[in-house]
């Protein structure tokens, strides 16, 4: 097995609903619910839902509103 890989979780490049429910802090309606409207996106592997962490990213750069920027012109 190699060093990306592990016992627990065989595919580290996709989550789970489970854990995409971690990373977002929503509960497992909101995901599916985001999920079937198309506002999170997703794939479907033999029946269930597997999300990739640019797919989370994106989702959440969608919904960033305001933040600062620092003297470089630079969120922060």
């Amino acid at each position: 097995m190699s060093e990306t890989q592990t016992a627990s979780r065989p595919n580290p490049t996709l989550l789970t609903a489970k854990e995409a429910q971690e990373v977002l802090r929503l509960g497992r309606r909101v995901i599916y619910e985001l999920a079937a409207s198309g506002e999170l996106g997703h794939y479907r592997i033999r029946g269930r839902l597997r999300f990739a962490p640019s797919d989370i990213e994106q989702f959440l750069r969608a919904r960033h509103i305001g933040g600062r920027r620092n003297h470089f012109g630079e969120r922060g």
